[in-house]
């Protein structure tokens, strides 16, 4: 990865995601707690496109942050 990826994830995303529901330990532990193997995959599944939306919700506000116009 690039340096500036570097920075960004680190300076910007990865504090904000860490405060996410779906980033935290807790729900990770909950996923993994199922009773058959399909329950298991299946909270699995749906925890990676919550953390996926929720990474890709925090780039698109870094994007249109960096693109807005100067206020006066």
């Amino acid at each position: 990865m690039e340096s500036i990826y570097e920075w960004l994830y680190d300076h910007y995303a990865q504090p904000r995601l860490e405060q996410l529901p779906s980033f935290q330990d807790k729900r990770v532990r909950d996923a993994a707690a199922g009773e058959t193997e399909m329950e298991r995959l299946d909270r699995v599944y749906a925890l990676v496109l919550d953390c996926a939306t929720a990474a890709f919700e925090t780039g698109v506000r870094l994007g249109l942050a960096l693109t807005a116009p100067d206020r006066p």
